[in-house]
C-alpha cells in the first residue's frame, strides 16, 4: 500500500487519506479541513486559531447551548454571531447554530417555540 507522509502533521498515511484530484497534494485530509476551517473563521469573522481556543477553553468545549461536550460532534462548533451587528456571541455546536438560524435569531420565535413545546410535552 502506498503511503505519503503529510507536510502538516508529519504522520505518515495511506494515499486514501489525500485528496485524489490533486495528486501532488502534501496535506492529509484532516489537516487541510482543520486549515480550510482556520482560514474560513479568520476571513468570515475575524476569529484566530488562537481566539477560537481561548473560546472553547472558556466553553470547557461545550456548546453553549446544549452543552454537548466537542468531541462528540462530527463537525466542529461554529462561531455564532448577531446577523445585525456581527457581534461574536460563543460558540455552538452545528444543531444548535443552524437551529437558532432557522428560528429567524429571534428571541421572541424562540420563546413561542418554547410555550409551544411545554403545552406539547
Amino acid at each position: 500500500m502506498e503511503t505519503r507522509v503529510c507536510k502538516t502533521c508529519e504522520i505518515s498515511k495511506p494515499m486514501t487519506e489525500f485528496y485524489a484530484s490533486n495528486i501532488h497534494s502534501h496535506e492529509c485530509k484532516i489537516c487541510y479541513k482543520q486549515r480550510s476551517m482556520r482560514n474560513l473563521r479568520k476571513r468570515k469573522y475575524n476569529v484566530s486559531s488562537d481566539e477560537y481556543k481561548a473560546m472553547l477553553e472558556e466553553q470547557n468545549r461545550r456548546c453553549a447551548i446544549c452543552d454537548v461536550h466537542q468531541d462528540a460532534c462530527t463537525k466542529g462548533f461554529a462561531v455564532d454571531h448577531d446577523h445585525t451587528s456581527h457581534t461574536i456571541r460563543q460558540l455552538l455546536c452545528h444543531h444548535c447554530n443552524v437551529a437558532i438560524g432557522l428560528l429567524k435569531d429571534s428571541p421572541i420565535i424562540v420563546q413561542k417555540a418554547l410555550r409551544y413545546l411545554m403545552i406539547h410535552k
